[in-house]
């Protein structure tokens, strides 16, 4: 039996292809595991991932982490009285944080943690921090995750953090 192998670059991408595939799945595109510690929240049945190096826990719901500088902070906490995401303000997203806002960085717009519906905002507050907030529908009621840096921190520095918390918030399975 005769096997036909494309030829030109067609071909000659076939044969490094598998190559290349095994080489990224055994470095991982040389990044390392940038999702630190998953932080389940078990009385609200959500997990969130914060970066590697951070401490703190949580009691009655509440969640606070810190970096090991303390720059950067998450606080996850139920937003009192309120059972729906729809039409929040700016001060109940900041709710818990003693801070008021001073700017609007992004409006309160909707998202989705998995299958819940959820609203997030990026506001500057009095206390020098620029904070992230993504408030979650649940079950209970409504649950803020509220990231934080301080003002000075670098522009890609906090935009990394942010993400990086914002995206790893998942329902427990």
């Amino acid at each position: 039996m005769v096997r036909h192998v494309p030829s030109g670059l067609f071909g000659h991408w076939l044969t490094v292809l598998p190559a290349l595939a095994l080489l990224f799945t055994l470095v991982g595109c040389g990044r390392g595991d940038e999702r630190g510690d998953i932080r389940k929240l078990a009385e609200h049945g959500l997990s969130v991932a914060t970066p590697a190096g951070w401490t703190g826990g949580g009691a009655g719901g509440t969640y606070e982490f810190r970096s090991p500088d303390g720059a950067a902070k998450l606080r996850v906490a139920p937003l009192d009285g309120v059972t729906t995401i729809g039409s929040l303000k700016d001060p109940q997203l900041l709710a818990g944080t003693g801070a008021t806002l001073v700017s609007r960085n992004l409006p309160p717009s909707p998202t989705r943690v998995g299958k819940l519906a959820a609203e997030r905002g990026r506001f500057t507050c009095n206390d020098g921090r620029v904070y992230d907030v993504v408030a979650v529908q649940t079950a209970k009621g409504v649950l803020l995750f509220q990231t934080s840096v301080s003002a000075d921190r670098a522009a890609e520095e906090s935009e990394r953090v942010f993400n990086a918390i914002r995206h790893s918030i998942q329902p427990d399975k």
